[in-house]
């Protein structure tokens, strides 16, 4: 699986990406919390729009089966970011994650983390 991340084809990557809807509530906590964290970090990066689209959709529907220090790197970094992106769709996507999962943020420590680094990506 992890092969597929990397591989050069647009389509494969879409496809290993997509596959992890599925897979991602059957992994052990080092391979959802470190390895496909680590893949979806790059996912997030990568040239083609859709796959950049994609791993946001991605993230938001496994961010519940991750640790909740994971959830909150998840949350805080993927989704502002998305929400910036000059691609309408995955901008939308990233919109659309923050309102979804919202929820995993609203314990008072971390409401200054919302004030400060996703309230301004939506604002823009």
């Amino acid at each position: 699986i992890c092969s597929g991340f990397g591989d050069t084809t647009p389509i494969l990557r879409e496809l290993t990406l997509k596959s992890m809807l599925i897979i991602a509530p059957k992994l052990n906590s080092k391979n959802l919390n470190d390895v496909l964290v680590r893949h979806l970090v790059r996912l997030q990066n990568d040239q083609e729009p859709s796959i950049r689209t994609n791993t946001v959709i991605c993230v938001s529907r496994i961010v519940q089966y991750t640790d909740e220090k994971t959830r909150e790197k998840l949350i805080i970094g993927a989704f502002p970011k998305a929400a910036r992106e000059g691609f309408t769709h995955t901008r939308v996507a990233g919109i659309k994650a923050i309102a979804s999962t919202y929820k995993h943020l609203l314990s008072p420590p971390k409401l200054p983390l919302i004030t400060a680094k996703i309230l301004p990506a939506i604002c823009l």
